[in-house]
């Protein structure tokens, strides 16, 4: 599901998540739409013919969305995820916590020890260098340990368990605490973030706006 349409309202996305939740599904993404440099929509805003709704519309959606789908049964597992008992995405969990995945066809990603590879994109660029050259990747990049640890706290951070710091620790040889800055401590203080118990997580004040908390981790 979309929400921050142009034109949408707070009682509109509550309706569409209404129809939705009839529908009974098992799993709801619930994403803000993002407006793509390059794109029909993000052309037709610099036109002046459509406009975002702004970031007070769009807290408050998704905000909506935090209250009102786990009242139907739909737990916030991630950010932007949200599934009944027993039925998170596997798959999308294997993102988030940085596993293996392998690559298969045009266009795919791999991520395997470390190096993350992906195949070209159009299938007969794809066919041409699978024939050629025995392989179709056309970029490959093997993250640093400290990288790659930083990285996979950004991944974990995003979901509802945030970051097991013992097993942090022994997967990835760094403790979480190596990456806490004093703008992180501040955000904990604030109540964005919660450092209890062996997990470092987001609380439902600091989902909202997980982007801006997470960036750093970045170095």
């Amino acid at each position: 599901m979309i929400f921050a349409i142009p034109g949408q309202t707070v009682d509109m996305w509550r309706e569409d998540m209404r129809a939705c939740c009839e529908l009974e599904p098992e799993h709801i993404s619930a994403y803000c739409l993002t407006w793509e440099r390059g794109t029909p929509l993000a052309a037709r805003a610099e036109r002046g013919e459509i406009s975002p709704l702004g970031d007070d519309a769009e807290a408050e959606m998704y905000r909506a969305a935090m209250q009102y789908l786990p009242e139907r049964g739909y737990g916030q597992y991630e950010v932007s995820n949200f599934a009944r008992p027993g039925r998170e995405c596997r798959h999308n969990l294997l993102y988030w916590h940085n596993r293996t995945t392998y690559a298969a066809g045009a266009g795919a990603y791999s991520y395997v020890e470390g190096v993350r590879s992906t195949n070209a994109g159009p299938v007969d660029e794809y066919i041409h260098l699978v024939e050629e050259k025995g392989s179709p990747v056309v970029f490959r990049e093997k993250l640093a340990p400290e990288d790659r640890a930083r990285e996979t706290a950004i991944f974990m951070l995003r979901t509802r368990d945030g970051i097991d710091k013992a097993a942090f620790a022994r997967d990835t040889g760094f403790a979480p605490d190596d990456f806490i800055n004093d703008d992180l401590k501040r955000l904990t203080t604030e109540g964005f973030l919660r450092d209890e118990d062996g997990r470092l997580f987001l609380t439902d004040k600091g989902f909202p706006v997980a982007d801006s908390i997470l960036v750093h981790l970045l170095r």
